[in-house]
């Protein structure tokens, strides 16, 4: 999952940020897909970019369990520390995941 942040949005500049638990995610499924070469070079390349790799802190974490208790009952944890993060960070969740929709305290951008 990637987020959208709004830097300026007059000027349209943007800025992506994951969080760090998305990186997990994205080294199943890319050894699931293809390999876990591939995961790794798609781990290292995600690192060394400009995306921003957001640490899971306590604020985040309270947040999530929060999110789990509240919208929780078809989404994963890690659904949810997604969620917490993108709350911390004001940044738009950009996602195909309908379960996102329905926590009110984050703004998403369904794809």
């Amino acid at each position: 999952m990637l987020y959208l942040q709004l830097i300026n949005a007059d000027s349209g500049n943007a800025k992506v940020i994951i969080s760090s638990l998305t990186l997990s995610e994205i080294f199943y499924i890319f050894a699931r897909w293809k390999s876990t070469s591939s995961a790794k070079a798609m781990l290292k390349y995600l690192i060394t970019s400009d995306v921003e790799v957001i640490p899971v802190s306590p604020e985040i974490a309270e947040k999530s369990g929060e999110f789990k208790f509240y919208y929780g009952s078809s989404m994963s944890l890690a659904d949810a520390v997604i969620g917490a993060t993108a709350w911390k960070e004001q940044a738009v969740v950009v996602t195909s995941d309908r379960h996102f929709l329905r926590i009110k305290e984050i703004k998403v951008r369904f794809v």
